[in-house]
């Protein structure tokens, strides 16, 4: 490996990045090859050969694979992509999980609590809402869940996937103007994240570099670097390009090369770079060239999210390559049954001596003359041969097991199960058979989002505003700095259950939540009528009662009880809040105006409002002087279900 060192000309830096790259892409030439193959069997593309062919020695040698038609004269070819089911059932069951990020302070220090608080609130809205200020990929890559859908797209396709986190500094954002008082638009940066193929990141074997390559406009190079960078033409050796033509059925040459492609490098620290190093080059000028940043601690700021990684090999496999040559003797079989039904279906029997005056056809009103005692007669073809269909059987069996996706996760009820808890087993067994993948996930996504909130932490110099979405549904908007998350943390993401997707699931979950107890029955009609499920705990009273207790602490406006009021809950809320630590910190004069809020018995002598525990006294007082049942006690809060 040729070190960067000091001093180097542009040109001599550049050149070293792109032989690393040239260099990769022919070491791993075979695995190019069976990604290949994989994404041409998921898009049904399935009769093809591919071959090698040497380029221009201005390129250089790699591998460029062609596809040629292989069909011999008599040949019939059926294709049945019965990946292409099994494929959606598998990556449906993978993102359609929740990210819940959870922060742990490791010290019982009070500082390491509050940003542990931060911390979680922060990661949860970069969750929701990363990269929607980014004018370039706002449109298909906002928030996390969108990330995560192509991310596990890569990882099943090809085996690999990256995840680039990084400080924007020109993204606008919202931000409390502290001269102004008020809220403005600023051009000061987010966090962000890019995700990529593993054909565009190219690492080190040692660890001791990564190169991420990107083709991307001069406009938007020139938006990430101000300098402007020539078009380059398009370069074959990158296989999505590649791949896109194939599927396309476009020509090379009728594409416009506009695009420029931008490689970074990033290399570990070493005797030259103690602090480690990044180049961003063009194809023949360095554009940028730094240390790493602060909150990179000296790591390579690149996440590999591996699906199906057995161990032994420098390659991870996608959930398709080991059932590619099931997938073709499915298409054989198929094949074999199409031919029976063409070569003897519709025969036409007739003796030599019949003498028929024209050649039979599938004209209606045909007239057909023929000698008297020589009658032609259509025979019925011979049932296709019961093995074909064993076959069939036998072969979906096997895909399926490969695929962890069996009748039951297809929405199919099996065959010889009929009680819903054996369905629910089957369900669950193919749940755990991808447990792995989803555990190695949730540890690569905690990672991930530390280093996320590090670069909140180290670029954030304003104070933002932070939409903290609560258990009950609502929100409130709150400030914060990047040093507010500042403290010893550990991030945590765990891929929870999503909520019912389907319109029958969605009503049986409402059902369920009625029958337990947990939803009033006026709340499960408002439910049923709109089919919603993720605003089931919703209750305004919760929500009044801790905005009351914010503007309490904000001292911005007067909070007394009102009658219309669901004074138990009320209570509860309160009671609740009195329980917490910020509750023991608070002056004493703030103390006791919580107090008064929820009991405050001496409200007459002193010419104040009473309580909520008094105006929950009268009504159950009122109640039980006209015979009506008492309204019930307090009962605990809900915690939504996830």
């Amino acid at each position: 490996m040729e070190i960067i060192k000091k001093g180097m000309a542009e040109k001599e830096i550049v050149g070293i990045i792109k032989k690393d790259v040239q260099r990769m892409t022919e070491a791993r030439s075979q695995y190019y090859r069976q990604a290949f193959v994989n994404v041409m069997f998921l898009y049904g593309k399935h009769h093809f050969t591919l071959s090698r062919n040497n380029p221009e020695p201005t390129i250089g040698q790699r591998i460029v694979w062609e596809l040629e038609a292989s069909r011999g004269k008599g040949t019939m070819r059926r294709t049945s992509n019965y990946l292409l089911p099994l494929f959606r059932s598998v990556y449906s069951r993978m993102i359609r999980r929740k990210g819940h990020i959870n922060a742990e302070p490791t010290t019982r220090q009070e500082s390491d609590r509050n940003a542990a608080k931060v911390g979680k609130e922060v990661g949860e809205d970069f969750w929701d809402n990363c990269n929607r200020n980014n004018i370039w990929v706002n449109d298909e890559m906002s928030g996390m869940q969108a990330v995560l859908m192509k991310l596990i797209l890569y990882e099943m396709t090809i085996g690999s996937g990256f995840l680039f986190p990084h400080f924007n500094p020109k993204a606008k954002t919202f931000v409390y103007d502290e001269a102004r008082g008020d809220v403005i638009e600023a051009d000061v940066g987010e966090m962000e994240v890019r995700v990529d193929n593993v054909f565009n990141v190219f690492k080190d074997p040692l660890n001791r570099w990564l190169i991420h390559r990107r083709f991307i406009s001069p406009e938007q190079a020139y938006y990430e670097f101000d300098k402007d960078v020539e078009p380059s033409s398009i370069d074959e050796e990158a296989f999505n390009v590649k791949i896109s033509r194939i599927l396309d059925g476009s020509e090379f040459d009728k594409l416009d090369k506009d695009g420029s492609y931008i490689y970074t490098k990033y290399c570990t620290p070493n005797k030259e770079y103690p602090k480690g190093r990044v180049f961003h080059c063009s194809q023949d000028a360095v554009l940028e060239d730094k240390d790493f940043k602060e909150e990179h601690k000296e790591r390579i700021p690149a996440f590999e999210f591996r699906y199906q990684d057995l161990g032994f090999s420098k390659h991870a496999q996608g959930c398709l390559e080991q059932s590619i040559d099931l997938q073709q003797d499915y298409n054989f079989t198929i094949a074999r049954i199409a031919q029976h039904k063409k070569m003897l279906t519709g025969k036409i029997m007739a003796p030599k001596k019949a003498g028929l005056s024209v050649q039979w056809n599938d004209i209606v009103g045909q007239i057909i003359n023929y000698n008297h005692g020589f009658k032609p007669s259509m025979e019925p073809a011979p049932p296709v041969p019961q093995y074909f269909y064993e076959e069939i059987k036998r072969i979906r069996v096997d895909m399926e097991g490969l695929m962890n996706s069996h009748d039951v996760s297809m929405g199919r009820t099996p065959g010889q199960v009929k009680s819903g808890v054996g369905i629910q087993e089957l369900s669950e067994i193919d749940n755990d058979q991808i447990a792995p993948e989803l555990i190695m996930l949730e540890m690569k996504l905690g990672f991930f989002m530390e280093h996320v909130l590090d670069g909140c932490q180290y670029n954030y110099r304003e104070r933002r505003l932070l939409k903290i979405t609560g258990e009950d549904m609502a929100y409130e908007v709150k400030s914060f700095i990047g040093s507010d998350l500042m403290g010893r943390k550990r991030i945590k993401v765990k891929m929870g259950s999503n909520f019912p997707v389907g319109a029958a699931a969605r009503t049986n979950h409402i059902l369920m939540l009625r029958k337990e107890g947990f939803i009033s029955p006026d709340r499960a009609k408002v439910l049923m009528e709109t089919n919603d499920v993720e605003g089931a705990f919703h209750n305004l009273d919760e929500v009044g009662a801790k905005n009351d207790i914010l503007t309490i602490l904000e001292g911005s406006a007067e909070v007394v009880p009102e009658p219309f009021e669901d004074h138990t809950i009320y209570l509860k809320v309160i009671n609740d809040f009195r329980k917490g630590s910020i509750y023991q910190k608070l002056p004493v004069e703030k103390r006791e105006e919580i107090n008064k809020f929820a009991s405050n018995p001496d409200w007459a002598e002193a010419g104040e409002r009473p309580g909520h525990q008094e105006m929950l006294l009268v009504e159950q007082e009122a109640a039980k002087s006209m015979g009506q049942p008492l309204p019930p006690p307090a009962q605990p809060q809900i915690q939504q279900a996830q």
